[in-house]
């Protein structure tokens, strides 16, 4: 049976073939591809079929003239500048790999964090909506002008009252159990898990989101009353297939949602990430099922996050000052003139880092600057580094260059040949890096915890800016041995025995060593800067105790009937020092609260914060004036304590004893505490006051003994397991939870560490091949001097000066950069370190070490040889 050619390479062949030259082509290829098949198997023939159709890919075959036909002189030379570039390679295999494995690195880095950055400023644009749609944001000023609360969220009725007066705007509400993650099971309860991500949301959110639903429609999927819209790694975690329509989920195990779609996972770049959708139509019963106390009519609790995606007919200032009028008609009168709503561009969400009540950490424009600038710097060096040891390793065939002339070489020849090379290189490192990004993305999503969605990123523009940014790199390398080299004459090369070279490229050369090693200077003094922000941030004492807390959510539970029963359980247990039942996560967010305070015309929203008796104990809090709540004293459920800060506010600073509006009665202040951390340390410490509100507790603190904390978490699930048997025990850790507040900090500081160490790797390759050029163009001059009488010191601070100088200089130069962009950086937070002399000092040391070693070790060989040996071969 006669087999022929695969119709897909054939296909390959008449798409670029010229009809005048494809039945000769193709019959010639298809002949002795019958004939291959005869003896070696059908897969190898096609290989060689597919290998030779490639290499078919000839001007003159695509254009069908024979005048483009290249002629045999042209072949020959064709493959002579091959021949010439691999020799070329193969003979200076050191300089070859230095130069490969420095611009390798270079671009690996380089695009990963561009990939990073890229990521970082797309989320969201891949809603289709997403130029037109705006989150509602709100902000209240005190009458001091002070900025008290700027909220990423806004009362319930904000929502309804915009769609109601724009019928044709799309408003979508999404609100989120802020209090505690809500309890969702199976209807056997085989599976049930405290989920994070369960939005509760309007019916309108897939007009306003582009999610699409793989089982379902989204025209009906939220419709119902009691239905759910879950993910696909949902599906398959609660019942191992998504095919899952019909199925029963049960929230808090009191209300049954059915399950009315199935969506895709949320793709990385959108600013929340949801698992459940559960429609707002039954707020009566979401809020029964989650514990929560308030009211969803009023106009001062703001909880919900409202997206408005306007018509075109509407500009935003317009529709600002339209939402101006919302808030004099309906906001209470209280705080009408100090409250204002805005509207935040969807895709600025996830870069912007002053709002308070976001769904998900931000991460600042500032850091994904410096990121940028960082990507920047290490393609700056690497090309350097290219260029550098090109220009240098090109001086050393000034007599090839010579030579090839004698015979009859051009100068356009030599031109082409030069650019060729370095342009080869360039795209090999090209190649490389690919490789590299291929294995080492999941490990550089890992260390920043960072998911990139590289298929938004790769698209055609980027694609063409890296190989066409290649390409310029390898231009540019190529330009000394291509103008310079190509330009020089013959007979005065061959007649000295020293490579030619031009002290304006060496001039050239060492100013490209010392811009490369101040920008590896500057990266060293961030990342040592951020770093230690970031362990200052940290590990800053806040005057409360955070180590040894566990924190338990008890907010839609049975326990916050009566949190002094379970106290007394957990207290039974001797590892338990103290417990408090508190309303928030202190030191990471205290909401404010309206408090008339006498001498204000309004109420002022201050932070207020509800516990019980045992709070200063618990958290080790100072009081530095007055008294403590008293267990024995039922009258301190109606006294607040408050804070030194509160000292500024109090028109009448005879604080003890004044008394407080709070709701539609008063309270009296019984003592001071001590100023305490009770936000981020990105902020200053606000007035504060302390009181007692079981409406308002979320979560038992419990402080154990020191060291004690992991081996109580079996004790403190025994004693959780006497009040809610039903439901999973998951604390949480209050020192951990405050360390995620600066995980921005961390990223940044991990990302400018890992990769200011491969900048000065990188400058430290380029550095290797330099001192050996130099070490080698002066092996000659070393072995007059030993036979002079110059001892190895002598020789070793000949050479050594040199590069130390350079990087010497960089220093000086890099220093005063290095510190005015730390201190533009540090200015973003209120509790700082101070920018110190070893900053600046360990990075020089390190610097100059490395320019030492570099020289001593390249040096090391050249000293110890024969000095005759080199005068002869010389």
């Amino acid at each position: 049976m006669e087999r022929h050619p695969p119709k897909w390479i054939l296909s390959i062949l008449n798409s670029f073939c010229h009809e005048d030259y494809l039945d000769e082509v193709r019959g010639d290829l298809e002949e002795v591809y019958r004939l291959r098949v005869l003896s070696m198997p059908q897969y190898r023939a096609n290989w060689l079929l597919l290998k030779e159709v490639i290499f078919s890919f000839k001007s003159y075959v695509i254009s069908g003239d024979k005048n483009s036909y290249p002629s045999t002189n042209q072949t020959i030379m064709l493959r002579n500048y091959i021949t010439i570039a691999y020799r070329n390679l193969m003979k200076n295999k050191f300089y070859s790999a230095l130069n490969i494995l420095g611009l390798t690195l270079g671009l690996t880095c380089s695009l990963l964090i561009f990939s990073y950055v890229a990521n970082e400023l797309s989320f969201d644009k891949f809603h289709s909506n997403a130029e037109n749609t705006y989150r509602v944001i709100e902000k209240v000023t005190g009458e001091d002008g002070a900025v008290q609360e700027h909220s990423s969220s806004v009362p319930w009725p904000v929502g309804p009252t915009l769609q109601s007066d724009h019928p044709d705007a799309i408003v979508t509400r999404m609100y989120k159990a802020w209090q505690k993650e809500p309890l969702m099971s199976d209807v056997d309860k085989t599976k049930k898990f405290y989920e994070k991500e369960i939005f509760f949301v309007d019916t309108s959110f897939f007009k306003t989101f582009s999610f699409d639903l793989i089982r379902g429609d989204q025209l009906t999927a939220l419709k119902q009353p009691q239905s759910v819209v879950i993910t696909e790694s949902t599906a398959n975690r609660y019942f191992g297939s998504i095919d899952v329509l019909g199925q029963t989920l049960i929230l808090e195990n009191s209300l049954e949602l059915t399950v009315t779609g199935v969506s895709k996972d949320v793709v990385a770049n959108s600013h929340f990430h949801y698992d459940f959708l559960v429609p707002l139509l039954n707020l009566e019963d979401i809020f029964k099922a989650t514990g929560n106390n308030w009211g969803w009519q009023g106009w001062y609790w703001n909880p919900v996050h409202t997206y408005v995606t306007l018509p075109e007919r509407y500009t935003v200032d317009d529709f600002e000052s339209y939402m101006q009028q919302v808030v004099k008609d309906h906001f209470p009168q209280q705080i009408v003139d100090l409250s204002a709503l805005y509207l935040q561009p969807l895709v600025d969400i996830h870069t912007t880092t002053d709002l308070y009540q976001e769904i998900e950490p931000t991460i600042s424009k500032e850091s994904i600057y410096i990121a940028a600038v960082i990507a920047g710097f290490i393609l700056i060096i690497a090309a350097i580094n290219f260029i550098n040891l090109s220009t240098a390793s090109a001086t050393r065939r000034s007599k090839e260059v010579a030579m090839r002339k004698v015979l009859g070489s051009t100068r356009k020849n030599l031109i082409m040949q030069f650019f060729g090379e370095s342009i080869l290189l360039s795209l090999l490192s090209l190649i490389l890096s690919i490789v590299a990004i291929y294995f080492i993305l999941p490990t550089f999503e890992y260390l920043l915890d960072a998911s990139i969605n590289i298929k938004q990123i790769v698209t055609l523009p980027v694609i063409s800016v890296v190989i066409l940014g290649t390409l310029l790199l390898g231009v540019l390398s190529g330009v000394y041995p291509a103008f310079i080299l190509s330009g020089f004459k013959p007979a005065e090369v061959l007649k000295t025995s020293k490579s030619t070279g031009n002290k304006s490229i060496n001039l050239f050369r060492k100013s490209l060593v010392v811009f490369q090693f101040m920008i590896s200077i500057v990266l060293l003094v961030s990342a040592f800067v951020i770093y230690q922000q970031y362990q200052f941030l940290t590990s800053k004492e806040l005057g409360f105790s955070k180590e040894e807390i566990v924190l338990i959510p008890i907010r839609g539970t049975t326990i916050i009937e009566n949190p002094e029963s379970f106290k007394t359980e957990l207290l039974s247990n001797p590892q338990v020092v103290a417990a408090s039942a508190v309303s928030d996560i202190l030191g990471q967010d205290v909401p404010s609260r309206p408090f008339r305070i006498s001498g204000y015309d309004d109420p002022q929203n201050i932070p207020g914060f509800f516990t019980d008796h045992d709070f200063a104990k618990t958290f080790g809090i100072n009081i530095i004036e007055g008294r403590d709540f008293d267990k024995t004293n039922e009258a301190d459920h109606q006294n607040l304590l408050m804070n030194e800060a509160m000292l500024d506010l109090l028109k009448d600073k005879n604080w003890e004893g004044q008394q407080i509006g709070w709701g539609r009665g008063q309270r009296q202040i019984i003592g001071m505490v001590e100023n305490f951390n009770f936000m981020s340390l990105k902020t200053d410490i606000k007035p504060l006051f302390i009181g007692f509100s079981n409406s308002f507790i979320s979560y038992v603190a419990v402080r154990v003994s020191e060291g004690n904390v992991y081996n109580t978490l079996a004790k403190l699930e025994s004693s959780w397991k006497k009040f809610e048997p039903e439901k999973p025990f998951v604390p949480l850790f209050l020192d951990q939870k405050l360390n995620e507040l600066y995980q921005s900090e961390r990223k940044t500081g991990e990302l400018i560490g890992y990769f200011s160490g491969l900048a000065i790797l990188i400058a430290f390759l380029g550095l290797v091949g330099l001192v050996t050029y130099r070490v080698n163009s002066r092996i000659h001059e070393i072995g007059i001097r030993k036979v002079l009488g110059a001892t190895a010191s002598n020789i070793l601070n000949l050479l050594s000066v040199e590069f130390i100088v350079l990087v010497l200089v960089a220093n000086v130069l890099a220093w005063p950069f290095a510190w005015y962009i730390m201190t533009t950086w540090l200015e973003n937070f209120t509790y700082k370190i101070a920018l110190e002399w070893w900053h600046f000092g360990a990075a020089g040391i390190i610097a100059v070490l490395i320019a030492a070693i570099t020289v001593f070790a390249r040096s090391y060989k050249a000293i110890l040889t024969n000095p005759v040996e080199t005068i002869r071969e010389s």
